[in-house]
């Protein structure tokens, strides 16, 4: 991400989306017992791949770019609905699944959308 934050920087490029999961926590969570069961269980039995998704999203939140981080729980492989639920943990706003077609579809759209700009929301179906 270091790299990727260096090449836009050198080439103007100000507007960046990326991906991760609820893990890269967000200020505008509120505490979710579930998640914090899931969360912790991807620490213990994937304490690398946990610490990468904390460490991209640190890096990007640190960074002068115009971010966006989409978080998702899990991803399914259904046909696209074109709707889909933006928010954050613990306030009943999202819910587990997503389909990949309305997650590329949000992601595409966060290009020319500042809605949020510079936040990391959860989306589901």
């Amino acid at each position: 991400m270091q790299n990727i934050l260096a090449a836009m920087e050198k080439h103007g490029v100000r507007r960046l989306i990326i991906s991760s999961t609820p893990s890269a926590g967000d200020p505008n969570d509120l505490p979710d017992f579930r998640l914090k069961v899931l969360v912790a269980l991807v620490r213990l039995t994937m304490r690398a791949a946990y610490e990468e998704i904390v460490g991209v999203a640190e890096t990007v939140r640190k960074s002068d770019c115009d971010w966006t981080i989409v978080r998702v729980s899990t991803l399914n492989d259904n046909p696209g609905s074109g709707k889909v639920r933006v928010g954050y943990l613990g306030k009943g706003e999202v819910g587990v699944w997503i389909s990949r077609a309305d997650m590329a579809g949000f992601m595409l759209k966060q290009a020319q959308d500042t809605t949020y700009l510079r936040q990391a929301p959860v989306i589901s179906n």
